[in-house]
C-alpha cells in the first residue's frame, strides 16, 4: 500500500486495511513502515523558514504593543509599527481599547500618510491580535502575517529593542497623568526618532537622512558654536549647529 501511495502515513494504511476487515492499529503500521525504511510524511500545514519570509519579502514592518499605567491606574496600550529596514518608525499610537478595528485603522492612516504598505508584518501572538489578524490584513491589504512562535521574541527583536530604548529615554522618566499626554508623548518621541536620533544599526544617521555625511570630529574645531534644544516634553536635549 505505501509502496503505491507513497503519501499514505500510518493512519490512512490502518483504515484501508480496515476496510478489507483486517484490523491493525495505527501505531503498528508506523513501527512496520519505519522498520521497512519509510519514514513520517512531513507535517501538512509545516511554516516557512524565518530566513525564508525575509528573502521573500523586501518590505517588512513590525508590529508590537506596550502598556503603560497612567497616574490614576488606568492602562494605557501603545502600538508601534516598525520598519525593520530602515529602522523607521512608521507609527506609534496610544488607546485605551486596542480592538480590532481599531487595529486595522492604524494601518489605513498609514496609507493616507503616503507610506507603502509592507507585503510582510511580523507580529507576535499577543491576545490583543486575536486569531483575525492574519486573514484580516491579508484580505484588506496582502499582507503577509507570520506569527512568532511562544518563547521567541527575538524574533521581533526590533520592535523588543524599541520598546526598550523608549522606557529608558521617556516613560521611565515621567508619570504619564493620561491618555492625551501619553499620546502627545508618543507623536513627538515619534519626530525626534525618525529625524533627529543617531540609531547604531544606521551608524550613527536616522532613518530620515541615511544617506547624510558621517560627522566630523568637534577636535577639530575649537570655536565651534552650537544650540540646544528641548524635545519630547523636555526629556530630552538635542544638539544642533548654531547658524
Amino acid at each position: 500500500m505505501k509502496r503505491c501511495n507513497q503519501g499514505w502515513g500510518a493512519l490512512r494504511i490502518s483504515q484501508e486495511l480496515l476496510l478489507l476487515g483486517i484490523k491493525v492499529s495505527k501505531t503498528t503500521v508506523a513501527t512496520i513502515l519505519k522498520r521497512n525504511g519509510f519514514t513520517p510524511p512531513k507535517t501538512r500545514m509545516t511554516p516557512s523558514s524565518w530566513e525564508a519570509f525575509f528573502n521573500h519579502h523586501k518590505h517588512i514592518w513590525a508590529m508590537d504593543f506596550h502598556n503603560v499605567f497612567d497616574t490614576k491606574g488606568n492602562q494605557l496600550f501603545i502600538l508601534v509599527l516598525l520598519n525593520t529596514f530602515t529602522r523607521e518608525l512608521v507609527a506609534i499610537n496610544a488607546t485605551l481599547n486596542p480592538n480590532k478595528n481599531w487595529i486595522i485603522q492604524q494601518f489605513c492612516n498609514a496609507s493616507m500618510s503616503g507610506y507603502q504598505l509592507p507585503t510582510g508584518l511580523i507580529a507576535d501572538n499577543d491576545g490583543i491580535y486575536g486569531n483575525w489578524l492574519d486573514q484580516a490584513l491579508k484580505g484588506l491589504f496582502d499582507i503577509d502575517v507570520p506569527r512568532i512562535s511562544i518563547k521567541e521574541p527575538w524574533k521581533n527583536g526590533r520592535c523588543e529593542r524599541f520598546h526598550l530604548t523608549i522606557k529608558t529615554e521617556i516613560l521611565n522618566r515621567i508619570d504619564i497623568t493620561d491618555f492625551s499626554q501619553a499620546q502627545k508623548l508618543c507623536l513627538e518621541y515619534q519626530s525626534y526618532y525618525n529625524a533627529s536620533r543617531p540609531h547604531q544599526a544606521l551608524d550613527g544617521q536616522n532613518p530620515c537622512d541615511t544617506n547624510s555625511k558621517k560627522c566630523n570630529s568637534t577636535s577639530l574645531y575649537p570655536n565651534l558654536s552650537y544650540k540646544k534644544t528641548t524635545r519630547v516634553g523636555g526629556l530630552i536635549t538635542e544638539f544642533s549647529l548654531a547658524a
